[in-house]
């Protein structure tokens, strides 16, 4: 007696692990987009090279992503992130005085991603590392009213980096929401915070 209650004790504690599995994964291919803060760091130079500023900016951006996730605890990622563009007013010293420019930052980026599901909640956790490719194209009016100040003059810039995230995402059957910051380690260091929709498939 003993031994037929046991063994049906272990039988649905293994049927309930299994269950709280299933009910942990979503597994397959998800698509997603979002949109959110963006942070941008420029350090550059003037036209001859020899007058360094930058400028920080906040702004928005947009991501657009294609994942794996075929267990419920690891997947991958591939994502578009769009920095976003404006104008701004440099900071630091130069002879002509503080510089003004336009740019636009984009990047592609891979990632792996680890997930900390909570049971029974339809929330998980996650971290994700990767790497990214950053294009940044500035466009810089030069220095009118100075002599003898360099004419406008363009500078695209790509670059690899380091790239990571963090967030946090609820799913309710094949769709989720999250909400995560990532940034790729650059000369510019673009970040995001932003919000997305996901869609399993």
């Amino acid at each position: 007696m003993k031994l037929g209650s046991r063994g049906c004790f272990a039988l649905l504690t293994v049927l309930g692990c299994i269950t709280c599995t299933r009910a942990l994964a979503t597994p397959g291919f998800y698509l997603g987009a979002g949109f959110g803060a963006s942070y941008l760091n420029d350090q550059h130079t003037d036209y001859y090279g020899y007058y360094p500023y930058g400028y920080h900016w906040n702004g928005t951006g947009w991501q657009a992503m294609l994942g794996f996730r075929p267990i419920p605890f690891v997947g991958a990622e591939l994502e578009y992130l769009d920095f976003g563009s404006g104008d701004y007013h440099g900071s630091g010293y130069s002879p002509y005085g503080n510089p003004y420019s336009s740019s636009s930052n984009r990047a592609g980026a891979g990632f792996v991603v680890g997930y900390l599901p909570v049971p029974f909640t339809g929330i998980d956790f996650y971290a994700k590392l990767g790497a990214g490719y950053l294009e940044s194209h500035y466009d810089y009016p030069g220095y009118p009213g100075y002599y003898p100040g360099p004419a406008p003059y363009h500078v695209d810039r790509n670059e690899t980096g380091f790239a990571y995230g963090v967030g946090a995402q609820f799913h309710l059957g094949p769709v989720g929401l999250r909400t995560e910051y990532q940034q790729i380690l650059t000369l510019n260091d673009p970040a995001l915070l932003s919000i997305a929709f996901t869609f399993n498939f």
